[in-house]
């Protein structure tokens, strides 16, 4: 199956997930601006060319398989050029910059007789397929859920599209805060709705590494409150991509029953998963580090095997988590311009 990976930033990561299954030919590694990093990875992989030219790839080397790791903004030009082509587009989230695309690009998928799929791979975790499966079960009334997603990997990086709004459509809300309201709507598939937020922006000097306030530039830090309006159940999702030696995600939710604690490690996708009974007894599942790969999933939904645990998102999916982001940037500014000076 001849493969197109476009993006040298986390393309890197699917490539290293790719290159694990032999049904893939890694045919072209696309690249914006970095050659030398594309070059680097081409050889590493086993990669036979690279090109800074996608829509011309996407148009003429028969590819089965787009994976689209760019830029948000560059979404809507290259998935519709991969599905003109044919191609299986399978699309790294956000699903794009901004909701109106990411709802363009679901019905230009939805009329496409190939699948289109994001990449939310946190829902493969066994420890989160369980915390799934512990829900069916029931946890009685659902009181509150408290999602975090913390990690340090935006210290010290130069400026980038990350960081324009235009570009990437949103910060730690893009960067983190899609995966939590997908795996919410996942673990928990109700009408949640974002209902407040409040984010801030930092602009971090590389040389005395302090921060300070940075107005234009995309949220680094991000509070978010949801509610289901049928039990009146609260959500808040806490995010931050410049926390100091914190690399973790961790889901809360409380019932009338039961207490479910779920705690991943973002390096090696290690997990302890609790639950808390209303008799006061615990119980403790360890998990060891976890590959994350979303790729034999991929490669059941491209042989038309069924996927009945839904652990392959599609673009509707992309779109759900969208809205919930664009509900809290729109909800963050509201309540900054709120805010006296």
């Amino acid at each position: 199956m001849r493969v197109a990976v476009l993006g040298c930033g986390f393309g890197a990561q699917h490539l290293d997930w790719l290159s694990q299954h032999p049904e893939f030919e890694l045919d072209t590694l696309c690249y914006q601006h970095n050659r030398e990093r594309a070059v680097e990875l081409a050889d590493r992989y086993g990669i036979g060319n690279v090109s800074a030219d996608a829509l011309g790839t996407l148009g003429g080397r028969g590819i089965e398989l787009a994976v689209i790791v760019t830029p948000p903004d560059t979404r809507q030009v290259l998935v519709q050029a991969a599905l003109d082509a044919g191609a299986f587009v399978f699309a790294d989230k956000p699903l794009s910059n901004s909701l109106q695309s990411a709802t363009e690009l679901a019905a230009l998928a939805a009329r496409a007789p190939q699948r289109c799929a994001v990449n939310f791979q946190w829902r493969t975790h066994p420890a989160v397929r369980e915390i799934r499966d512990q829900l069916a079960e029931g946890v009685g009334a659902l009181h509150r859920v408290h999602a975090s997603f913390y990690h340090d990997f935006y210290r010290g990086l130069p400026d980038s599209w990350r960081q324009q709004p235009a570009s990437a459509g949103a910060g730690t809300l893009g960067d983190q805060g899609v995966h939590l309201f997908d795996l919410l709507h996942w673990l928990i598939p109700r009408d949640w709705s974002s209902v407040a937020a409040s984010t801030s922006a930092v602009r971090q000097d590389l040389d005395t590494r302090a921060l300070a306030p940075a107005a234009g530039r995309t949220e680094d830090l991000a509070e978010v409150w949801l509610r289901e309006p049928e039990s009146g159940c609260l959500a808040t999702v806490s995010l931050s991509r410049l926390v100091c030696g914190v690399r973790a995600i961790e889901f809360e939710i409380q019932g009338s029953e039961r207490t479910l604690q779920l705690r991943l490690q973002a390096d090696d996708a290690s997990a302890e998963l609790t639950a808390h009974a209303g008799d006061g007894s615990s119980k403790t599942a360890r998990y060891g580090p976890t590959s994350l790969d979303p790729y034999p999933s991929l490669l059941a939904a491209m042989a038309g095997r069924p996927d009945p645990d839904g652990l392959l998102a599609g673009f509707e999916d992309g779109v759900w988590a969208q809205a919930r982001l664009a509900e809290a940037v729109a909800l963050a500014a509201r309540t900054q311009h709120a805010l006296p000076s």
